[in-house]
């Protein structure tokens, strides 16, 4: 269910171009579609991993394993963005350019 939710946030970030991640961290334009794709890596990869685990393993073990593997690839995707977001932030001299270019 929440690897649903942090697709959404993803392609919402794809789509508009802007984006909050946690920290007071805001992405506009590229910064910010990047970060989406991170964000939505992860459900494609849990179907693919569930698909996987349902061809002939042995249902209960992989099970076990599994919800440690959600929270595991889930919490990558969110670090992949926030970690994105913070080597790729404007500088100060790009943050005082994109206000101005606001106020105009």
């Amino acid at each position: 269910m929440f690897e649903m939710l942090v697709f959404i946030f993803g392609v919402y970030a794809l789509v508009f171009g802007s984006i909050r991640l946690p920290w007071k961290m805001s992405l506009t334009g590229w910064r910010a579609r990047i970060a989406g794709l991170f964000l939505m890596v992860p459900l494609p990869v849990l179907i693919l991993l569930g698909r996987s685990i349902s061809q002939g393993i042995d249902r209960d073990t992989a099970l076990s394993f599994y919800g440690i593997l959600e929270v595991v690839i889930v919490l990558m995707g969110i670090m992949g963005a926030v970690l994105f977001a913070y080597l790729t932030r404007p500088s100060v001299d790009e943050q005082s350019e994109m206000e101005t270019d606001h106020v105009e």
